[in-house]
């Protein structure tokens, strides 16, 4: 949330929060951004139902659309997003954290792919240039051991100052970078 609000243009913007869960970062968002539009997605229904009751607590309009990524029932236009943020499945599936503390409790498909934790991140970062505006921004959240692959996900796909952040304990938590629509003459 801090690197998307300190990342946005000061003009309004619209930023799409993919795999919202709860809501917490659209919400958050708006709240601190009422001139921005904020889309949020999440194939979970009942992940919705909690992120528009959410919504509703802190009175906060936020453009809901149900779907898996960008195979969405509703979407943005084509290149009209300044800022896709997302906090997808990044724990491997064989990890034993899956089996331990709070995350017994959680539904497993929030937590992991089930194969090598990066299944979404190839599908965020390969799909952003159907909606990111020229110099639109994608930040994504992520373990903390997957920043090299997360940077060379993004470079892979035409990306450029990709940056990636450290949390408060000084672990490489987010990464992003700049999407540039390709020059044609």
């Amino acid at each position: 949330l801090e690197t998307a609000l300190f990342r946005l243009p000061e003009t309004p913007a619209t930023v799409w929060d993919l795999g919202c869960g709860s809501g917490i970062l659209a919400i958050s968002l708006k709240l601190q951004r009422p001139d921005c539009t904020v889309w949020a997605s999440d194939i979970s229904d009942n992940a919705l139902q909690v992120a528009q009751r959410n919504a509703l607590k802190y009175q906060v309009k936020i453009e809901w659309t149900r779907g898996d990524w960008y195979d969405c029932f509703r979407l943005p236009e084509k290149n009209s997003v300044d800022m896709i943020i997302s906090n997808p499945p990044y724990i491997a599936g064989d990890d034993a954290h899956l089996t331990q503390g709070d995350l017994r409790f959680e539904p497993p498909n929030a937590l992991t792919d089930f194969a090598d934790g990066l299944t979404a991140y190839r599908m965020l970062i390969n799909g952003a240039g159907r909606f990111l505006k020229n110099g639109g921004e994608m930040w994504l959240e992520h373990g903390f051991n997957q920043a090299a692959d997360i940077r060379q996900l993004l470079q892979n796909a035409g990306f450029s100052d990709i940056q990636t952040l450290s949390d408060l304990a000084g672990l490489e938590r987010v990464t992003g970078g700049c999407f540039r629509l390709p020059e044609t003459f």
